[in-house]
């Protein structure tokens, strides 16, 4: 482990992926004099156990800095938590990883702006209240010869569990509470087989709303040809990893270098794949992270109203999702669902390669801190400072940067600067909302925020430093570095000025008190 410092006692530890089976239990560090504790509930992944312990975090039920849970947590919980606390669920996430719930926020954006601009589900209907309307859809769809296979799932399940395929009315069960879909015919194939992609999505901010996708994930293969004849076959349809493996037919990975080989692939070894046979990678993700935002729009009016009731500190709260996506014959990405705390399971190689770095590179993307308890947690204004190499001029102090910044409200200062740190620590993972363009999504937000208007002008506005107009027009994520580093010697240099500003009325402040103190003594 290793501590990212600054000024202060808010260190920042910065994660490294644990070697397979060479786990050590509490790798000793420098913090071994003021320790860092998480909190687990039980039965939760063990892969998350050893990221944490060997980087040299301790369990415990008290003072922890992170607490961990596969299942949402009470409300009551988050207003609770100290500034210093992350916890792995934002309230209200159910709005997104809930069958029923995902449908009817993703239809009510298609209803108020048109299902073009948020086709990102097939049809979908919740059972037993729109049975009429999908009556009625599948009897149209009978009429004109179209292909008329649903999906039937319960509302709240996974790993597959009490799915199946409908091809007639009398088969749905009219009682039941779940969600039926249109089946998605024409599936992508390779080697005959259908498949599907698990990409890892981390939310860790709703205002201003902030979404990475992991450069890496998994490609989950069918065991059996895709046969449309045969409904009943899960092998052939259902891309479960857990149904699946339970097949003669399976071939397991048994080594994180053969990633393109058996039921599961890796995201790398699927890119390399299609470009191999001609498909536009880069368009083709495109239209995925499209999907990804589109997506949390949808729900972000409910996701953000929850935010806002329960949560004291802007800070507390982050969410990695598993989102399920399935391709088309032309290459259309579709959503299959989104998972509330994702596998974590490491069955094989590749699994332990790919989830032992997602959750270090989580874990120093979020910024878990190292309290300082002696002194308890120090001023907003103490915890940013930075040590910075460059020394600002007169020149750069009246600057139109400097001036509009400092113009600034202090939440939204410090709301840059969380967002400019996040940044620096994202490692493998991409900040696909916002980027530079993403500003085009505006007219789709139930409520315009503040913060995430004024973070996108700062970030991306034409008046801000960016030389290479070129570079940031053609290839996006080369945008990501460009601004980055403008960013190192502005952005961060002019908050640091502004805080500077206030230093010296703080230390007035601090003496003022130390004299009242020694007077009292």
């Amino acid at each position: 482990m290793h501590l990212l410092h600054s000024k202060s006692n808010y260190r920042l530890v910065n994660f490294a992926a644990p070697i397979e089976n060479e786990v050590p239990l509490y790798a000793r560090s420098a913090v071994d004099s003021n320790p860092l504790y998480y909190r687990m509930a039980r039965n939760d992944p063990h892969i998350v156990h050893c990221v944490l312990e060997a980087n040299g975090l301790q369990p415990s039920d008290k003072s922890w800095s992170l607490l961990w849970s596969n299942n949402s947590f009470k409300m009551y919980m988050y207003k609770e938590l100290n500034e210093y606390q992350r916890v792995n669920h934002f309230p209200g996430s159910y709005e997104m990883t809930r069958k029923d719930r995902l449908c009817e926020n993703v239809v009510q954006r298609q209803q108020k702006y048109g299902k073009a601009l948020f086709d990102v589900i097939p049809d979908t209907y919740t059972l037993p209240d729109e049975f009429a309307d999908f009556y009625e859809h599948f009897q149209e769809l009978k009429k004109t010869g179209k292909p008329n296979m649903w999906i039937l799932k319960p509302k709240s399940l996974s790993r597959g569990r009490g799915i199946h395929l409908i091809a007639d009315p009398s088969d749905v069960p009219i009682e039941e509470s779940c969600i039926i879909s249109r089946y998605i015919h024409n599936p992508l194939l390779i080697n005959g087989l259908k498949f599907d992609i698990r990409l890892y999505v981390v939310l860790t901010s709703i205002d201003p709303l902030l979404i990475y996708v992991y450069n890496e994930g998994l490609t989950r293969f069918c065991t059996e040809k895709y046969d449309m004849l045969s409904k009943d076959n899960r092998y052939s349809h259902l891309t479960n990893y857990s149904i699946n493996k339970k097949n003669k037919k399976f071939i397991a990975n048994k080594s994180a270098d053969s990633d393109n080989i058996g039921q599961k692939w890796s995201v790398t070894a699927l890119n390399t794949y299609l470009q191999d046979n001609g498909v536009d990678v880069q368009q083709l993700w495109t239209r995925i992270y499209d999907l990804v935002i589109r997506t949390f729009i949808a729900c972000e009016p409910p996701l953000c109203a929850s935010y806002k009731k329960f949560v004291e500190h802007k800070r507390n709260c982050f969410e990695l999702f598993g989102f399920d996506i399935l391709l088309d014959e032309s290459l259309k990405p579709w959503l299959m669902e989104v998972n509330l705390s994702p596998s974590l399971a490491c069955e094989t190689p590749l699994d332990f390669q790919i989830k032992s770095n997602l959750i270090a590179d989580l874990f120093t993307l979020i910024g878990i801190r190292q309290m300082d308890k002696k002194n308890g947690l120090r001023s907003r204004a103490a915890s940013k400072k930075r040590v910075m190499k460059s020394v600002p001029d007169e020149e750069f102090k009246t600057s139109s940067v400097y001036k509009k910044i400092g113009q600034l409200s202090r939440k939204n200062r410090d709301t840059l600067m969380d967002s400019l740190e996040e940044f620096e620590r994202r490692r493998n993972f991409i900040r696909i909302y916002p980027a530079k363009g993403t500003d085009s999504y505006d007219s789709l937000l139930e409520v315009t925020r503040e913060h995430q208007k004024t973070l996108y002008k700062l970030l991306y506005g034409n008046e801000l430093l960016y030389s290479e107009k070129e570079t940031m027009q053609s290839n996006p994520e080369a945008v990501s570095y460009t601004h980055l580093r403008a960013h190192e010697t502005s952005l961060h240099l002019v908050c640091r000025l502004l805080l500077e500003k206030k230093k010296k009325k703080t230390q007035k402040k601090q003496n003022k008190k130390k004299k009242k103190y020694k007077k009292k003594k």
